[in-house]
């Protein structure tokens, strides 16, 4: 699992505003192939949200679960599939960020297309820290 990383891209952009140039990303590989299973990446402005994206070939209407360390879980709908993968965006609400911030593992869980339940980890640990560096380099 790579961990949060700032991103920003300066060049190729058609907005000069630079909260819409940076985010924050987590990516999750396979170890045998280094096949990407998962990349998660957050944008704070102007309306905060999660995207995630997952390999094709993914059972769609029961959507993704997610659960932040013992706490409550939550279902979430795909929004699209392409060449790169299936995506879903998730409002990050003040509670689901603070959650975030203050936890240690997101457990996603979903439906491969054979129906066999996939569960992958997102590491929480650094989150706060690049939440904060994006919101400077945004600045």
């Amino acid at each position: 699992m790579v961990p949060w990383q700032v991103i920003c891209d300066f060049q190729n952009q058609v907005s000069e505003d630079p909260v819409n140039r940076c985010r924050m990303a987590q990516s999750l590989v396979t170890a045998e192939t280094q096949e990407p299973v998962l990349l998660a990446r957050v944008f704070s402005a102007p309306d905060p949200i999660v995207l995630l994206t997952v390999p094709l070939n993914v059972f769609l209407k029961p959507g993704i679960t997610m659960q932040i360390d013992s706490g409550k879980k939550s279902v979430f709908g795909f929004e699209i599939c392409n060449e790169t993968g299936c995506h879903m965006g998730i409002p990050l609400s003040s509670d689901l960020l603070s959650a975030m911030k203050g936890g240690l593992i997101a457990r996603l869980t979903y439906l491969d297309a054979n129906g066999v339940e996939i569960t992958l980890p997102i590491d929480l640990r650094g989150f706060s820290k690049a939440w904060a560096e994006l919101i400077d380099a945004q600045q």
